[in-house]
């Protein structure tokens, strides 16, 4: 069997963290998450994103992994799919201001560069499945913060791909926007 990468140990965690949080009672006024504005288009459909979650990791070499997660409210619903974008990149400041942050190939630790982001369409948080995925191979990522608000863009090249991984298309556009808060998850230290 495979041994998970740093990077998917990481976003299961964060996937737990979203889904134990929705599985609070209390929670359907969605007071445990941070609430915003934006929209990610993709082959001419926009799918709303009100809803985004923030981790930091101290690599311990000078850099900080953060990985920003922006999804649907339905995600919190499990008897609903949903959809998120993911976004994990490194930066050499735990704070977030104005930075342009790069896809880069093959994936390196560089300061504001992109590590991996994708899309995924029609995910299952009961079974971690998902119906579509587009996997970023080109394109750039602008993150600033005033206060407690983020205002975030993106603008993608991505490869679709299936449930089961297989290529459907290449070269796709993949482009949004976020404006709001996020649940902030946190530093984690190496």
């Amino acid at each position: 069997m495979k041994t998970p990468t740093i990077a998917q140990t990481l976003f299961m965690l964060i996937l737990v963290a979203i889904f134990t949080l929705s599985a609070c009672s209390d929670d359907d006024n969605n007071e445990n998450y941070g609430e915003g504005e934006g929209t990610v288009t993709v082959e001419d459909s926009s799918y709303i994103l009100d809803q985004g979650l923030r981790t930091i990791y101290d690599n311990g070499d000078g850099l900080f992994v953060h990985n920003i997660m922006l999804h649907s409210s339905s995600l919190n619903n499990p008897d609903e799919n949903g959809y998120y974008v993911h976004f994990y990149f490194f930066t050499d400041s735990k704070t977030l201001s104005g930075q342009t942050i790069e896809y880069t190939h093959p994936n390196e630790n560089i300061p504001n560069t992109i590590y991996f982001a994708f899309l995924k369409l029609g995910f299952d948080s009961d079974n971690q499945t998902h119906e579509q995925a587009y996997d970023v191979k080109d394109g750039s990522l602008t993150v600033s913060k005033e206060g407690g608000n983020f205002d975030i863009s993106f603008d993608f090249i991505t490869t679709k791909k299936d449930s089961a991984g297989n290529v459907l298309a290449q070269d796709i556009p993949m482009y949004g926007n976020y404006s709001g808060s996020l649940t902030f998850e946190g530093i984690n230290k190496k």
